[in-house]
C-alpha cells in the first residue's frame, strides 16, 4: 500500500506509521520489492564473487579492476548484508595492502577504494544507526588507515605528474 508521505512496500507489505515497510511472510528489503528465497539465493551468489575476488587479489594484476568490480557489488544496497560489506572489506584490505605501512595503493586503486568506503559506511549508516555493531566498529577501527592509505595514494599519483 502507497502512503501520503510516499512509502510504498511493492504490494508486499504494509507501511507502518515511522513510514517504514513491515513485509508480509516471504519477502524482504527495504520495499518488501523481492522475495526471501530469491534474496538469500542472490545473496550467496554475491558472496560467492566475492570470495572469488578475494582468492584472486594477490595473483592478479590489475587491483583497480578487483576493486572496480568490489564497488560495484557493494554499491546495491538492495542485497547489501553485513556479511557481504564485510566480504568487501576484507577484499579492499587485501588491495591496499592494509598491514603493509609501506605499501601506496595506485591513484586508481585509492579512486576505487573510496567508493568501496562509501558504500561500507552509507550501508552501516542505514543499518546501525546506534554504532554499535561488530561491523560499524571493525570499519571504525580501519577507517583511519583507509583514509591514510587513499590519500597517499593519491598524493603521490599527482605528485609523480608534476614536471621538474
Amino acid at each position: 500500500m502507497d502512503t501520503e508521505d510516499g512509502c510504498s512496500c511493492s504490494g508486499n507489505g504494509e507501511c507502518n506509521d515511522d513510514s517504514v515497510c513491515e513485509c508480509d511472510e516471504g519477502y524482504t528489503s527495504k520495499y518488501c520489492e523481492i522475495s526471501s528465497t530469491n534474496f538469500e539465493e542472490l545473496e550467496e551468489l554475491k558472496l560467492e564473487l566475492l570470495d572469488i575476488l578475494r582468492g584472486s587479489v594477490e595473483s592478479t594484476k590489475d587491483k583497480a579492476k578487483t576493486i572496480e568490480i568490489v564497488a560495484d557489488l557493494t554499491n546495491s544496497t538492495l542485497l547489501n548484508t553485513d556479511q557481504t560489506i564485510s566480504a568487501g572489506k576484507d577484499i579492499v584490505d587485501l588491495v591496499i595492502a592494509k598491514n603493509d605501512s609501506e605499501a601506496i595503493p595506485t591513484f586508481e586503486v585509492s579512486e576505487k577504494t573510496s567508493e568501496v568506503i562509501d558504500n561500507m559506511v552509507s550501508y552501516v549508516g542505514e543499518t546501525d544507526c546506534e554504532a554499535v555493531g561488530n561491523l560499524t566498529q571493525d570499519i571504525k577501527e580501519d577507517m583511519e588507515v583507509y583514509l591514510n592509505k587513499i590519500a597517499k595514494g593519491l598524493v603521490s599519483e599527482s605528485l609523480t605528474d608534476e614536471e621538474p
